[in-house]
């Protein structure tokens, strides 16, 4: 019996019940193989702004129905393809990213996938989303402020200290610096004293930074000025300064050795400071010389200045304690504090010793 049915290749076959075999064997093959276009959704890049060396995550959701993983699956950005891989889900039904970083300037993209089985999906399905927009890499600073120098001493240390600000887009590189430039009297040699490093300071982040300048033993006394200013491979603030400071010169001389750490500090009671001094002259410490203590910590306000204890009479050579009974305020604020010790005449006699930190607590 001959059976020709529409859209089916076939003529004069067996039949079965009136429908023929091969029919039934085509039409099975036919559903078999019928394929379903994937589609692709949720497609995105993230951040949508950034710098040159953000990195940059391009997303797309990937689906189809018939389970078939994608043979091609690419992001092209600016007209260029990159392989995309799985992130989430399954092969067939999953996240799929790529990263990256960007040139400078305004960026387009578009997703392209395939089945392998001749099914194509586009996002959009014509031409490009815009995105992200790339900004150049800014590297510049701000020196906010310069730390008084408690009188400097010939032949001792003398700490500088700057805060930076960094105003640029990324964190300062591994060569940035505040140097420090010192002029006094009698100068010779380069004003450049030294530097510290910033390296890693994030963008819109401010620190102090501090450099202990050995004072020459050979300096002449008398009123100094220290200026600083941001560098890398050059020059990436304006200068900041000129902070003043007196350097003294003199045989009475003295050494702090050593603070004694602060323990059960409370508001509203007294918590003793200790500083180990030595007699580094040659003659003992004159009636007039003072271990002087200076405290910081939260929401301070007032002179950080907050005492002294006598010195007087401390021998050549001789190593002696010296403590303070501060007063806490019973209005103070719980918290980290610290203290430094500097010894007294007239002047300065001493370099500064410190940070102690301590701890007060707060009923």
């Amino acid at each position: 019996k001959s059976n020709d049915f529409p859209g089916i290749a076939g003529g004069a076959d067996t039949t079965f019940g009136g429908i023929s075999e091969a029919f039934v064997s085509r039409l099975d093959t036919s559903l078999r193989f019928h394929n379903y276009v994937p589609t692709l959704s949720s497609g995105s890049v993230t951040p949508t702004t950034g710098i040159t060396t953000t990195t940059f995550t391009y997303s797309v959701h990937y689906t189809d129905q018939d389970g078939d993983s994608p043979s091609i699956k690419n992001v092209y950005i600016d007209g260029t393809a990159h392989a995309m891989s799985l992130s989430s889900g399954t092969a067939a039904s999953g996240t799929y990213q790529f990263q990256t970083t960007l040139a400078a300037g305004s960026h387009t993209y578009f997703f392209s996938f395939a089945d392998g089985n001749g099914g194509a999906a586009r996002l959009p399905s014509t031409g490009t989303t815009s995105g992200p927009t790339v900004a150049a890499v800014t590297t510049s600073a701000q020196v906010l402020s310069l730390w008084p120098v408690y009188h400097g001493l010939c032949g001792h240390t003398a700490t500088l200290w700057a805060q930076v600000k960094n105003t640029g887009s990324a964190a300062l590189p591994s060569n940035a610096k505040v140097w420090y430039w010192v002029d006094g009297p009698s100068w010779s040699g380069s004003h450049w004293v030294g530097s510290a490093s910033t390296a890693g300071l994030g963008v819109g982040t401010t620190h102090w930074y501090s450099y202990a300048w050995a004072v020459p033993a050979s300096a002449t006394a008398g009123s100094y000025t220290y200026w600083a200013q941001a560098w890398t491979t050059h020059v990436i603030s304006y200068w900041k300064g000129p902070q003043t400071f007196t350097v003294s010169c003199g045989s009475a001389s003295a050494s702090i050795i050593s603070l004694w750490q602060v323990t059960g500090a409370r508001c509203g009671q007294s918590s003793t400071l200790w500083a180990q001094v030595k007699n580094t002259g040659s003659a003992a410490l004159s009636s007039n010389a003072k271990v002087w203590y200076w405290v910081d910590g939260p929401s301070w306000s007032g002179n950080h200045w907050v005492g002294s204890a006598s010195a007087a009479g401390l021998a050549v050579n001789a190593t002696d304690w010296y403590s303070y009974a501060w007063a806490i305020s019973a209005s103070a604020t719980a918290g980290s504090y610290t203290y430094w010790a500097q010894v007294w005449t007239t002047q300065a006699i001493s370099p500064w010793k410190g940070p102690q930190g301590f701890s007060v607590s707060c009923p």
